[in-house]
């Protein structure tokens, strides 16, 4: 573990030699399958903890960051499990406010979480020495503050950096008739509108892990995920889980 976190740090430290611009990554938090915001939370960069900021009144935060670097980034408050996005690299110009840019948090309370392991009664526990996922597979042009977001028919997979499949069981949320969440619903072996898909106890890992998603004639893009803290909760919110970028050869537009 502590060859990983010396690994990412290591390339965010690269990543400043090589370009010292600083620019501003945003980002919203919001809970689990909720609309409102997650205030006064505590947000940290993985790969350099020196960098950190709560959240405001309507969920908001904003970190400088170099051009270039890797960011993963957590967040933390008593009664909400601590949560980490997909890992990504901070562009030119950084990334603005806006549901289609911004950096999305969506992270259960504990409550929550611990209703949703003790709806899958095929889960025999939850291994606090692992790592478990979640994404959304998002539909073109959708966001965090759409409803619904998923793009219904789709397969997502765990994937080592190889492309192997990584052995570990998916399941798949559905949603009520009003196509709001309900990740209760037991069997589904594609996505719903809701796109959520949630796997338990992936091992801890020196190489990240990748999301990938499927459905005749679409593109989806990857998520890169990081397995480094063990017991750590990463959620893959829209538009950070993998999205709809392509339908039978046509570009998807923002």
């Amino acid at each position: 573990v502590v060859v990983v976190v010396v690994a990412l740090c290591y390339s965010t430290h690269v990543a400043i030699a090589l370009n010292t611009e600083m620019v501003t990554v945003h980002g919203r938090a919001q809970p689990f399958a909720l609309g409102s915001a997650i205030k006064d939370a505590t947000v940290t960069c993985v790969e350099n903890k020196s960098l950190h900021t709560t959240t405001n009144g309507t969920g908001h935060f904003s970190l400088d960051a170099p051009v270039g670097s890797s960011m993963t980034l957590v967040i933390e408050k008593k009664g909400t499990r601590t949560t980490q996005t997909p890992t990504f690299l901070v562009p030119p110009g950084g990334i603005p406010w806006g549901a289609h840019s911004e950096i999305s948090f969506q992270a259960p309370d504990t409550i929550v979480f611990e209703g949703l392991i003790a709806a899958l009664h095929d889960v025999d526990h939850l291994d606090n020495t692992k790592c478990h996922f979640c994404v959304t597979v998002t539909a073109a042009n959708k966001t965090l503050r759409d409803h619904p977001q998923g793009e219904p028919n789709a397969t997502a997979t765990v994937r080592y950096l190889n492309s192997t499949p990584v052995p570990v069981t998916e399941y798949y949320f559905g949603v009520d008739k009003e196509n709001r969440t309900n990740p209760f619903t037991r069997g589904l072996k594609s996505t719903s509108f809701d796109g959520g898909v949630v796997w338990f106890n992936i091992p801890v890992s020196k190489d990240p892990y990748i999301v990938t998603a499927s459905k005749p004639g679409y593109e989806f893009t990857s998520t890169t995920m990081w397995c480094v803290t063990p017991d750590m909760f990463i959620n893959g919110a829209p538009t950070q889980g993998p999205k709809v970028i392509a339908r039978n050869g046509t570009r998807s537009k923002l």
